[in-house]
């Protein structure tokens, strides 16, 4: 490792004492003053070329800067040279056209695009030779300040005698532990194998590049509710100074500096239906790139007087409802009762879930109610004492496949060690026996955050494959007069308890409302269907009175009358 005096600036030349072109065979050098003045002030991207008729030398590297006397900290060098800051290079010179060269010597010194920028305390050089054998030096820079007074200085290195018969030379800036590092060069000396003439040094540009924009979430044709969580990817050749969010053309919030690109909309200040969100990436110089995705916003519910109910493939659709008190039935420590219930068509009887708050971790589970291996189950769980209850009906339930059936369960909220006793399983209004597993360590559920999903239990496990219709939650343990006078029709709204209720009637969209005040709305997710029918008859609203004929009387005493008459319709009737 050589320790250099003097000034360091890895600077390559390729045109020497103002741009005047030689032909001889001894030593030249690249100065880069002769690049046009008007860039020399601006550190830009680009490839350094000083090549004519197919022979010169090429500077390139992944992100590289020319810059003059004007730009960076090296002002006392008073001259063009060439470097890349932090993390950024290498740079390579490569001889163009045929022939060798031996490098001489070169400038070398720390890269300083500011007096933060944290810039190498080596350079490594790399010769790679016409027979493919590589030289190499590395040299230990000096010191950004080192020159007298304190004055940014280049240091001059005078390359050993094995740097000759190359065809390329890499320049690589390291710091301490092996990490890149900026560094700088100017004032490349070097001799050709074959004598030519070499032209000035000229500066292109890389070519300008638009920004990469790319929408996340949500995706194209997806229907959004609530506060939805915007985000996207956005790259960029040199960099992205800003990305920013867009509905319909109005921003949402600010523009964001840096990944990652996340911002919160909330659709619920905008009227249902389609909407354009959009995503607008910009460089330092003003190239915007653009995606956009077009969603429905649904956050009210659909009218329908149409029965439709919700066919789950199996495989990953179900209905998402974010977290609710109202749908958590415990304090933590003491249990409350109530009563889940809903219509289903099952296409098998394997492991399904058909409703739950029953989060992925352990943590935030609380209830759920499944079919196990043809059995139905409902399970409780106590996060904090990982203690787990469940009731399940004694025999398998299979000849329940492919009939629309109404299953319930029922729990009086008592809680501890024998809450499984405390509930109850019903298929088609029939309380069934049941086989329940206690613990001892059982407490009570937990307010946890997991939402509700219908259709699963976890990302592709326990997806149900079939119908659902009529879910309903309440917070009170329905009776079971109640629950076979209501198990096929549908219930009013304002009924006592009723703190849930989707009777998945919209037909159309991805959403599905909550027919009580709790708003509990439902994000249809993986595309379960919407299916016209199910197990209610549609509603008919008779507004035609009966047709009344031939009335006649008799029996007739001095206490009563018989009265008779025909209707054209079942009826019942008041006679005065």
């Amino acid at each position: 490792m050589n320790r250099l005096a003097g000034s360091l600036v890895v600077a390559i030349l390729l045109a020497f004492g103002g741009g005047v072109a030689s032909a001889q065979n001894g030593a030249q050098t690249i100065t880069f003053n002769e690049i046009i003045p008007g860039l020399l002030d601006n550190p830009i991207l680009g490839t350094v070329t000083c090549v004519a008729n197919g022979a010169g030398f090429e500077f390139s590297s992944t992100h590289f800067h020319v810059h003059g006397p004007t730009f960076s900290l090296f002002t006392s060098n008073n001259t063009t040279s060439v470097g890349y800051e932090n993390s950024r290079g290498p740079v390579l010179l490569s001889r163009v056209g045929a022939g060798t060269f031996t490098l001489n010597a070169v400038d070398l010194a720390e890269f300083s695009a500011s007096a933060a920028t944290v810039e190498a305390d080596f350079v490594q050089i790399d010769g790679t030779q016409a027979d493919g054998a590589v030289v190499t030096i590395t040299v230990a820079l000096d010191g950004v300040r080192d020159g007298p007074g304190g004055v940014d200085d280049f240091q001059h290195l005078v390359l050993p005698g094995t740097f000759t018969n190359l065809t390329s030379v890499l320049f690589t800036g390291i710091r301490a532990g092996q990490v890149t590092g900026g560094m700088a060069f100017d004032n490349v000396e070097y001799t050709l194998s074959v004598a030519e003439t070499l032209p000035l040094c000229t500066w292109a540009p890389n070519p300008a590049e638009v920004p990469t924009a790319q929408m996340l979430n949500p995706t194209s044709g997806a229907t959004v509710l609530g506060v939805v969580t915007l985000s996207a990817n956005a790259t960029d050749n040199v960099a992205v100074t800003s990305v920013q969010f867009k509905v319909d053309g109005v921003a949402v919030g600010g523009a964001l500096t840096s990944a990652p690109y996340t911002a919160q909309w909330d659709t619920t200040v905008i009227n249902d239906g389609t909407h354009t969100v959009s995503v607008e990436a910009k460089d330092a110089i003003g190239h915007v790139g653009t995606d956009q995705v077009t969603v429905t916003v649904r956050n009210h519910s659909v009218a329908s007087n149409d029965p439709h109910f919700l066919e789950f493939d199996g495989i990953d659709d179900f209905v998402n409802v974010s977290d609710s008190d109202a749908l958590t039935f415990s304090t933590g420590t003491v249990d409350h009762p109530f009563t889940v219930e809903t219509l289903f068509r099952p296409d098998a009887m394997t492991r399904h879930q058909l409703v739950g708050k029953w989060g992925q971790n352990a943590g935030v589970r609380e209830w759920k109610l499944q079919v196990v291996s043809g059995y139905l189950q409902f399970a409780m769980m106590d996060p904090s004492t990982g203690a787990q209850i469940f009731a399940m009906t004694s025999a398998p339930q299979t000849a329940l496949v492919g009939n629309w059936h109404h299953v319930a369960v029922t729990y009086d909220g008592r809680g501890g060690a024998t809450a499984a006793n405390g509930l109850i399983i019903y298929v088609d209004g029939v309380a069934l026996p049941l086989a329940r597993q206690n613990n001892a360590a059982y407490v009570a559920m937990e307010n946890t955050s997991a939402p509700v999903a219908i259709g699963r239990e976890g990302p592709s496990w326990y997806q149900y494959d079939g119908g659902i219709d009529e879910m309903r939650v309440w917070n009170v343990v329905r009776t079971p007069a109640q629950l076979q006078a209501a198990r096929l029709t549908e219930v009013p709204t304002a009924e006592v308890g009723l703190v849930a209720y989707w009777r998945f009637n919209e037909g159309a969209g991805g959403t599905t409302g909550d027919g009580t005040n709790g708003d509990h709305w439902g994000a249809l997710t993986n595309g379960p269907l919407w299916m016209a029918g199910g197990p209610l008859a549609p509603v008919v609203v008779d507004t035609t009175a009966p047709v009344i004929s031939t009335v006649g009387t008799s029996n007739l005493t001095s206490t009563g009358v018989t009265i008779s008459f025909t209707t054209n319709e079942s009826t019942t009737g008041v006679v005065s």
